[in-house]
């Protein structure tokens, strides 16, 4: 019997226990009994033991191969696939065939608590035959997580369902990020994917249980080193982010096994003062000095870590490095597993924010007229490189120009007497109106002072919502996009165009 019949039957899959039973041949096994799990089975045309990307696997190009064992694992284990391609009809992309390759089980939005589903799709990266720039690509994709997945997940989440869930740049850190705003606890596996389930779901597994202990506790006390990156979690400590934050990996001068007395499989005890933390022992090995060389694998350790990826060069020089898998299971509280308080990430921190963040920065410096590299560079950390604190000096600033840009194009718009200026209590008002919408604003000459603003709809109400704030030249609030500034340019387009009119016309 498959994982996928088992699942709908109820039974959940466990990547350490269960690991060994993925080589071994399966067969369907009927049942006599008209249960609900049978007419599921029955209502998927498709529904077979055989992995649905086995018969894809010759078309995948070598830039897949690389992590397609992470992919198969997961699409032996799921039920359900949910994906879309981020890419033009005529560019290849890997997660089109995925799409294909689940038929019928793919984005089907019908789920339920019993369905393991696997998520994938595309990353913020150039293909062959695309012609889009970097930013259009990353504003596609973007779309598509936001009109495609997000829905699609939500009716997942409703129901309770597992998720499972890569690490790449782009599409898999967007859902991971959303799940973790949703509540989600996340495990890290071993074979290079998430294994993400409701609080419901882990407290059923681990919820206050007695259990045996085995071998040392290993101490984690340490801060997060980030040297001089910015750390994208709430928390700053090893243990802290062994707490729904990821940390699924130490790293050690020595051999972990011999040294704490434990074996994968084991349940084992972190420490750092009084605080302790139960997780379940997985595979060791050897950092070799070439791992250590190697760009894939430092990325991939300091996702595992969350320590800067700089913090691995320390390990240089040492013939003795060891790296451990765990998986975090609870707080260790008086002999039980208590499940780790849920604390989504708040949306500053999360990752969707930061692309958006940044999106919107490389918008501003295309528009102010920075260089190609300066804006290559922007692209690099929307692909996932690590914010550093001078790059925010840099967005701050480009936002500030961008602020006073505006402030000063509607000041001449205000400095224009014309049909779209009036005196209203002494002050002038300028509107617009446009298919962007009505923008306002009004200049208060008695303190120099010039507030921007644009119609919003609030609970079916029009109201005027602050944009910005100039007095002089200091801005006191703001909230200036490239669309405010290029409405302004069109305004004062508009303007030049109406009074040329007019002085033709006398």
């Amino acid at each position: 019997m498959s994982w996928k019949n088992l699942a709908v039957m109820g039974v959940k899959y466990d990547p350490e226990r269960d690991r060994e039973a993925l080589v071994v041949p399966t067969v369907t096994v009927t049942t006599e009994t008209n249960t609900q799990a049978e007419r599921h089975i029955e209502t998927q045309k498709s529904f077979t033991h055989s992995n649905p990307l086995e018969k894809i696997e010759s078309q995948l190009r070598e830039s897949v191969r690389s992590h397609f064992s992470k992919d198969k694992t997961m699409a032996e284990i799921a039920t359900q696939f949910i994906g879309k391609a981020a890419t033009p009809e005529t560019v290849y992309s890997s997660t089109r065939l995925y799409e294909q390759a689940w038929g019928e089980l793919a984005n089907t939005g019908k789920y339920q608590s019993e369905d393991v589903i696997m998520v994938s799709g595309s990353g913020p990266w150039r293909r062959e035959g695309d012609d889009r720039t970097k930013l259009q690509i990353e504003q596609e994709l973007h779309q598509v997580f936001t009109s495609h997945y997000q829905p699609l997940l939500d009716k997942a989440i409703a129901a309770g369902s597992q998720i499972l869930v890569g690490n790449a740049r782009g599409t898999d850190q967007l859902v991971v990020a959303y799940l973790q705003e949703k509540g989600y606890a996340l495990n890290w596996q071993s074979q290079g994917y998430y294994q993400a389930e409701t609080s419901q779901q882990e407290k059923s597994v681990h919820s206050e249980q007695p259990v045996k202990i085995t071998g040392k506790p290993i101490k984690m006390v340490y801060p997060l080193k980030m040297h001089g990156e910015v750390n994208p979690l709430p928390v700053d400590t090893c243990i802290e982010a062994m707490r729904g934050h990821g940390r699924c990996h130490t790293t050690r001068r020595y051999e972990p096994y011999a040294a704490y007395g434990f074996k994968e499989g084991d349940i084992a005890i972190a420490i750092a003062g009084e605080q302790k933390v139960a997780f379940k022992v997985g595979k060791q090995y050897k950092i070799t000095p070439e791992m250590l060389n190697d760009a894939a694998y430092q990325q991939q350790w300091a996702q595992m870590e969350k320590h800067s990826a700089k913090e691995l060069e320390t390990f240089q020089g040492h013939t003795n490095t060891w790296g451990m898998h765990f998986q975090p299971l609870g707080d260790y509280v008086d002999g039980k597993i208590v499940p780790f308080p849920t604390q989504p990430i708040k949306s500053d921190n999360s990752i969707v924010t930061d692309i958006q963040q940044l999106m919107e920065w490389s918008r501003i410096a295309e528009y102010l007229g920075k260089s190609e590299k300066y804006i290559d560079r922007i692209q690099d950390l929307i692909s996932g490189e690590s914010i550093t604190e001078k790059a925010q000096q840099a967005m701050h600033k480009d936002h500030q120009s961008l602020s006073q840009h505006v402030a000063s194009q509607w000041r001449e718009i205000l400095a224009i007497k014309s049909d779209y200026v009036e005196s209203q209590d002494g002050n002038l008002v300028f509107e617009r109106k446009g298919n962007e919408g009505k923008y306002r604003a009004t200049w208060e000459q008695a303190t120099d002072t010039l507030t921007l603003d644009t119609k919003v709809v609030n609970q079916g109400e029009f109201q005027y919502l602050p944009l910005l704030v100039q007095q002089g030249l200091e801005i006191t609030h703001s909230r200036i996009t490239v669309r405010d500034a290029q409405n302004c340019d069109r305004a004062l387009q508009l303007i030049t165009e109406n009074q040329k009119v007019k002085q033709e016309q006398r």
